[in-house]
């Protein structure tokens, strides 16, 4: 934006001063007023010429930086999903029962060096409901990619434990898949509920739909409706609550 206005305040800087010029050859009368025509016709092309060339500078380097973020991209390591066959069969063992997650003696810092977790240990069993609370800046967002294997620990380890069999894994990411969020403002679309649903999961089943919206306590109200999963839904959940839209 800054430098659209000032290429356009050079631009009638220098078409202004192509006037005052011609005007003072012909006062002087070096020139006929025909002369000073043509040249004013002429630097006016000239100028919407140069105008347009210079116009491209803040294209081209939008173009490059944008270029470097996408390199940048690229250029991230790939990560580990080598373990999703153990973590498919992990969580089969353990969907009755649920599975718990454990830190212990997690320590984390930033790149900068700024000390996160020192030690932490962390405990969340299936079915529990836990709080990660503070103040901003303590850390709450950096255990949460911890969890999900977004961020690396320094020290300690972070595993999961079916509740079945006690069996343990680590939290890498092929575990990620094992956990779910809801945020805060709902996504629903226009359409149906299993239009909505399956924006997730193509694949799935009406009777796999019926499970989760069960499982996500929403199946009490979806049922009471006139063609259940098949009603229609407005737009960010338009006809539902704000805690109905949100399951």
């Amino acid at each position: 934006m800054a430098t659209s206005i000032l290429l356009s305040i050079v631009g009638l800087a220098v078409s202004y001063s192509c006037y005052g010029f011609g005007i003072y050859r012909v006062w002087s009368g070096a020139i006929s007023y025909g002369t000073m025509t043509m040249f004013l016709s002429l630097s006016g092309s000239l100028t919407g010429t140069l105008n347009q060339l210079v116009s491209l500078v803040p294209t081209a380097v939008s173009l490059t930086t944008s270029a470097g973020r996408l390199m940048d991209i690229l250029d991230m390591p790939k990560e580990d999903f080598s373990d999703a066959d153990q973590v498919e069969q992990f969580a089969g063992q353990n969907r009755s029962d649920g599975i718990g997650i454990v830190f212990s003696g997690v320590s984390y810092a930033y790149h900068n060096g700024k000390q996160v977790f020192c030690g932490a240990d962390f405990l969340a069993r299936p079915k529990e409901i836990v709080a990660l609370v503070g103040p901003s800046g303590e850390g709450k967002t950096t255990m949460l990619r911890l969890m999900l294997g977004l961020l690396h620990p320094q020290e300690g380890e972070r595993i999961l434990i079916g509740e079945t069999d006690g069996e343990k894994i680590a939290v890498d990411p092929s575990a990620r898949r094992l956990f779910s969020y809801v945020p805060q403002g709902n996504t629903m679309f226009s359409g149906t509920i299993a239009e909505n649903m399956r924006n997730v999961r193509p694949e799935a089943s009406d009777e796999e739909i019926c499970e989760v919206l069960k499982a996500a306590c929403a199946w009490e109200f979806v049922e009471k409706l006139p063609d259940g999963i098949y009603s229609m839904v407005g737009e960010r959940g338009g006809g539902f609550s704000e805690g109905q839209a949100q399951r």
